[in-house]
């Protein structure tokens, strides 16, 4: 998937946000249903609802 790869983070990998993304699409996107932004938004410690193209998040790693 475009901008989501394995991250030094243990447990998580991470997202480079690209332009036209919102919290909730990349929730849809990655985690199945956008109204997870929420996660997106306590995980990344976001104040906001937008993220800027660029931004890196941290997105929980799917069970194998």
């Amino acid at each position: 998937m475009f901008g989501r790869k394995k991250s030094k983070y243990a447990g998580f990998e991470t997202y480079t946000v690209q332009p036209g993304d919102t919290l909730y699409s990349i929730a849809a996107k990655l985690l199945g249903d956008g109204d997870k932004c929420t996660e997106l938004k306590i995980l990344n410690q976001l104040m906001g609802g937008g993220v800027e193209p660029g931004q890196i998040l941290k997105i929980r790693e799917k069970a194998k």
